[in-house]
């Protein structure tokens, strides 16, 4: 179990800042797992997927995981900017995911998720690409990062567009936000183990909206920095 405290934009693309504070944890039963707030809590960071998930296969250094996860999509109160657009209905997201690390220290994946609800998610897509250098035996590690996304229209326009209905409430123009690539972000991080029991991690990310995600009149920042931290407690 364990704590995350993230300072970010408070929606992609804002201008304005908010901080977070979540519980991590993890717990395991065979192939079944349920992580918050990413996988920090592991020692050696390899089930990142928050939700609850159902590993598939694992087989030489390649792994594929069906996970379902809570998306609370995002309100109207939480910010000013987003004045008059109403609010993105919360859903739960199914969300393949295949990794592969093909020798110590690098890991390739790729993500496929969909709102199965229904309701106003749409359907997203990631990839990533990291290299992690393990500093001591003890699992003290500095690790790069660097991921893009993208996601269908229903999405996009969710996220990034304005509708005539709201383009005559908030004051913003009509956007009509595509299918395509969303965001791409890049992140550094170092954990530190203090023995067995204990473990943290700072990170400092950078993230740049790309196409409709970062022409849309929504977006006040198309890039923008992150940082965050986590403590965590193994029993």
């Amino acid at each position: 179990m364990g704590l995350v405290v993230r300072h970010g934009p408070a929606y992609l693309g804002s201008a304005r800042w908010q901080t977070r504070v979540t519980p991590g944890g993890f717990l395991r039963w065979g192939r079944f797992t349920v992580t918050g707030a990413g996988g920090f809590t592991t020692r050696r960071n390899q089930d990142l997927e928050r939700g609850l998930g159902a590993e598939l296969l694992r087989r030489d250094g390649l792994r594929l995981q069906l996970n379902l996860r809570y998306d609370g999509g995002r309100s109207e109160a939480d910010s000013p900017e987003l004045a008059g657009l109403g609010s993105i209905d919360a859903t739960v997201r199914a969300r393949l995911v295949l990794r592969w690390e093909p020798q110590p220290g690098w890991a390739v994946g790729a993500a496929a998720s969909t709102d199965v609800l229904g309701r106003t998610g749409g359907s997203t897509w990631d990839a990533t690409i990291s290299r992690r250098w393990d500093l001591t035996e003890q699992g003290h590690s500095v690790a790069l990062g660097l991921a893009v996304s993208g996601a269908d229209r229903r999405a996009m326009q969710a996220w990034h567009g304005v509708s005539a209905e709201q383009a005559a409430r908030s004051g913003y123009p009509g956007f009509d936000a595509r299918a395509g690539l969303r965001v791409v972000q890049a992140s550094a991080t170092y954990r530190h183990e203090f023995g067995r029991a204990w473990g943290a991690f700072i990170e400092a990310g950078m993230s740049h909206l790309l196409e409709d995600a970062a022409r849309s009149p929504l977006t006040r920042r198309a890039r923008a920095p992150a940082v965050g931290a986590g403590l965590a407690w193994r029993f």
